[in-house]
């Protein structure tokens, strides 16, 4: 069995050799008639390719101007993005600012007309703690 593989296999291989010799034969033939052909040294000519060069460079040049004009456009829109976070950030904080102290005159008013710390808290939705640690920054 195996000497019938091998024999196989070196008849596989002669058989590709003579077709690559046929092959290469044909392709010779075909090159030497382009060659004789005026198009084919049209395509190869300096003219030609100076002139695709010349053309591919202009190409680069618009891209990369549009490339650099977009970089431009997003860094100006990252910009405004950030100045609008840092508005909205400030806004928020004064916000809350406000808030607590707020809360914190209602909770000295409620503890000053005489109300308990457990009323306050239930009242505000708070825990004992955090008005007594009001009352006490309060002071």
């Amino acid at each position: 069995m195996a000497y019938i593989v091998l024999i196989v296999g070196i008849l596989l291989v002669f058989y590709g050799a003579n077709g690559l010799k046929h092959e290469k034969n044909t392709f010779e033939k075909h090159f030497d008639a382009s060659l004789k052909n005026n198009d084919f040294k049209d395509i190869l000519s300096q003219d030609v390719i100076i002139k695709r060069l010349d053309e591919l460079d202009m190409k680069i040049e618009k891209i990369s101007s549009e490339i650099e004009e977009m970089h431009r456009e997003t860094d100006e829109e990252d910009i405004m993005e950030v100045q609008d976070m840092r508005d909205e950030n400030e806004t928020d904080a004064f916000e809350k600012e406000a808030d607590a102290l707020d809360i914190n005159e209602k909770i000295a008013a409620m503890h000053k007309s005489g109300m308990g710390i457990d009323e306050i808290a239930s009242k505000l939705d708070m825990g004992k703690g955090e008005v007594l640690l009001r009352l006490g920054i309060r002071k």
